[in-house]
Protein backbone atom coordinates (compact mmCIF):
# COMPACT_ATOMS: atom_id res chain seq x y z
CA UNK A 1 0.00 0.00 0.00
CA UNK A 2 1.17 3.52 -0.41
CA UNK A 3 0.77 6.56 1.72
CA UNK A 4 -2.94 7.12 0.75
CA UNK A 5 -5.91 4.35 0.52
CA UNK A 6 -9.22 3.94 0.62
CA UNK A 7 -9.58 0.53 1.23
CA UNK A 8 -10.03 -0.95 5.03
CA UNK A 9 -7.58 -3.55 5.21
CA UNK A 10 -5.44 -1.88 7.96
CA UNK A 11 -8.25 -0.62 9.92
CA UNK A 12 -9.80 -4.51 9.79
CA UNK A 13 -6.12 -6.06 10.51
CA UNK A 14 -6.59 -4.10 14.12
CA UNK A 15 -9.55 -4.69 14.57
CA UNK A 16 -8.97 -8.59 14.22
CA UNK A 17 -6.10 -7.62 17.10
CA UNK A 18 -7.36 -6.13 18.95
CA UNK A 19 -10.06 -9.19 19.18
CA UNK A 20 -8.40 -12.21 18.75
CA UNK A 21 -4.64 -11.13 19.34
CA UNK A 22 -2.36 -13.46 18.18
CA UNK A 23 -4.71 -15.30 15.21
CA UNK A 24 -4.02 -11.78 13.71
CA UNK A 25 -0.41 -11.96 13.18
CA UNK A 26 1.55 -11.45 9.70
CA UNK A 27 4.55 -11.63 7.75
CA UNK A 28 5.09 -8.66 5.69
CA UNK A 29 7.62 -6.44 3.59
CA UNK A 30 7.88 -2.91 3.85
CA UNK A 31 9.33 -1.40 0.60
CA UNK A 32 10.88 2.10 0.08
CA UNK A 33 10.40 3.32 -3.32
CA UNK A 34 12.09 6.18 -5.07
CA UNK A 35 10.05 8.79 -7.16
CA UNK A 36 9.54 7.20 -9.86
CA UNK A 37 8.46 3.74 -8.21
CA UNK A 38 11.60 2.11 -8.79
CA UNK A 39 11.94 -0.32 -5.34
CA UNK A 40 15.34 0.78 -3.44
CA UNK A 41 15.01 -1.07 -0.50
CA UNK A 42 13.26 -4.53 1.40
CA UNK A 43 12.54 -5.54 4.68
CA UNK A 44 11.19 -8.50 5.19
CA UNK A 45 9.02 -8.56 8.64
CA UNK A 46 8.33 -11.81 10.50
CA UNK A 47 5.20 -12.19 12.69
CA UNK A 48 3.54 -8.85 12.83
CA UNK A 49 0.78 -7.41 14.50
CA UNK A 50 -0.88 -3.55 14.88
CA UNK A 51 -0.88 -2.14 18.50
CA UNK A 52 -2.55 1.49 17.72
CA UNK A 53 -4.48 2.69 15.09
CA UNK A 54 -5.06 6.88 15.50
CA UNK A 55 -6.86 8.15 13.24
CA UNK A 56 -6.56 11.98 12.49
CA UNK A 57 -9.31 14.08 13.53
CA UNK A 58 -12.08 15.20 11.35
CA UNK A 59 -13.42 18.81 11.08
CA UNK A 60 -15.30 20.93 8.44
CA UNK A 61 -13.40 23.72 9.21
CA UNK A 62 -9.85 22.82 8.05
CA UNK A 63 -8.69 22.00 4.97
CA UNK A 64 -6.40 19.18 5.53
CA UNK A 65 -5.85 15.53 4.11
CA UNK A 66 -6.73 13.50 6.72
CA UNK A 67 -4.15 11.24 7.90
CA UNK A 68 -4.23 7.98 9.85
CA UNK A 69 -0.95 5.95 11.47
CA UNK A 70 -0.74 2.46 12.66
CA UNK A 71 2.13 1.25 15.45
CA UNK A 72 2.69 -2.27 14.29
CA UNK A 73 5.29 -4.56 16.32
CA UNK A 74 7.33 -7.70 15.11
CA UNK A 75 9.34 -10.63 16.04
CA UNK A 76 11.91 -9.92 13.47
CA UNK A 77 12.68 -8.61 10.62
CA UNK A 78 15.53 -8.53 7.85
CA UNK A 79 16.26 -6.06 5.44
CA UNK A 80 17.02 -8.00 2.14
CA UNK A 81 17.44 -4.89 -0.39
Amino acid sequence: MQGITDSLDLYDWHKQATESGAAAKKNMSIIQTDEAGAETARWEIVNAWPVKYIHSGFSAKENEVAIDAMEIVCEGYTRVR
